[in-house]
Formats: structure tokens, C-alpha cells, sequence
């Protein structure tokens, strides 16, 4: 306001209380709802939007997280948002969750890809194929198909889409597991440090409780667990 045309973002937080007891509810659809339209004024100001989306109220990465977190999120991505703050919150903001935060990723990259839409073109639409192939045929010996297969299609690494028994062989493991590996395999890697040392000394001068950025995983994790050893 004070300088007119300074670069910007719309951001937004709505609130939403549980009538019943009065608490904070942003997993609440009525909170997705509600940044639908914000998004949609941000559109009306012509300026970029976004804010905390894909919240959830349940206290652990369970289904009601899921729903939770992946209705809100569509919703406002349909609306044309440009900025997502959704990574591995639990219970109303006030947990962090790893599990959540990998899979939070993997919603993110189905987002991307939502929005990517579907692309028209020559190359796609594929009509020469469809020609030769005929009614009842199939595509999936054409050249083009494994050519298009993995740039067309998003490929998930935490959601299961093996057979059962498949599914089976590798642990009978549910997403948190799956996720939960994949935490395990992130923080078991070497992170070598974005700043110097010296930069980094002369920060925690300043700020001596920072937290290590390490990124060490528990001892305990070192060792991989008879789930992750079913899976490799």
C-alpha cells in the first residue's frame, strides 16, 4: 500500500470454528470453500494467490488426513491458486508429520499434473494409430505408447497400485509405511550444507537454539527395519 506496485501475493489463511466445541477446524471443507473464493477475488485483483491449503484435523497421517488435505487442495487448485503451504501439517497446524510431508509431495506432484491438463496435439492425439488399430483394438504394443507412457502418465511412488498378491510379496505395507521408508531412505543420505560454514557460524551467533540442519536420522533407522527389507 505503501509503495504501489510492489510485487506481491494474495495469501490467506481462512478460519473456521467447530461449532460444537468452538475449535479450529481447517481440515473443514467450509475452509476450502472458502479459499476457493479467495482465490477467486485474487483473480478479480489481477495479483497471484495462495495460502495454507490441504490442512486436516486429525491428530495422525490416517484416512481423514487424506481426504482432508486432497479435497482442499483440488478445490482450490480448480480455482487457479499459484501458491500451496501444505507439507506435513497434522491437528490443526500443530504437528509436523514426515510420513504426511512425503506424501503431501506426492499429492503435490498429482497437482502439477492436474494442471498440466491434457495436451493436444499431433503427437497425442495419435490418429494415425487409431486408424490402424481399429475399433476393439489395442494400443498397448504401439511404439508410442512406451514412448508417451511415462511423460503422459503421473507415476506415483507412495500410493499402491500393484495386484494383491504382488502387493502382497513386497510387506502388505499401507501408505504410512511406504512413506515412512521413503523418510527413512531422505534422512539416511548425505545433505551437504546450501551455506558455508562460516555464514553458518556467524547465524547461530545470533541464534544459538538453532536446531542441527544436519538432517541425521535417528540410530535406530540405520538399520533398515523387516519391512523395508520385504520391500527391497
Amino acid at each position: 500500500m505503501v509503495r504501489p506496485g510492489t510485487p506481491l501475493i494474495y495469501s490467506y489463511l481462512p478460519t473456521i470454528a467447530d461449532m460444537r466445541r468452538g475449535n479450529y477446524s481447517p481440515g473443514a471443507i467450509e475452509c476450502g470453500m472458502l479459499s476457493l473464493a479467495m482465490t477467486q477475488m485474487a483473480h478479480y485483483y489481477k495479483v497471484p494467490s495462495g495460502g495454507y491449503v490441504g490442512l486436516t484435523n486429525s491428530k495422525v497421517n490416517d484416512a481423514q488426513s487424506g481426504y482432508e488435505s486432497g479435497m482442499s487442495d483440488v478445490a482450490v487448485l480448480l480455482a487457479g491458486a499459484d501458491m500451496f503451504n501444505m507439507g506435513g501439517l497434522l491437528d490443526a497446524l500443530m504437528c509436523f508429520d514426515f510420513a504426511k510431508a512425503v506424501i503431501d509431495d506426492e499429492i503435490a506432484q498429482m497437482l502439477k499434473r492436474i494442471q498440466r491438463g491434457f495436451e493436444f496435439g499431433e503427437e497425442n492425439i495419435a490418429m494415425d494409430d487409431i486408424k490402424e488399430t481399429g475399433p476393439g483394438g489395442m494400443f498397448i504394443d504401439k511404439p508410442r505408447t512406451y514412448e508417451l507412457m511415462k511423460s503422459t502418465m503421473f507415476l506415483p511412488e507412495i500410493a499402491d497400485r500393484d495386484a494383491r498378491n504382488r502387493w502382497q510379496k513386497l510387506g502388505a505395507l499401507d501408505s504410512q509405511a511406504r512413506a515412512m521408508n521413503r523418510v527413512r531412505e531422505l534422512l539416511n543420505r548425505d545433505h551437504p550444507s546450501l551455506i558455508s560454514p562460516d555464514v553458518d557460524a556467524r547465524i547461530r551467533a545470533v541464534f544459538p537454539d538453532l536446531p542441527a540442519g544436519d538432517c541425521v536420522g535417528p540410530e535406530e533407522w540405520r538399520e533398515a527395519s523387516p519391512a523395508m527389507a520385504v520391500a527391497k
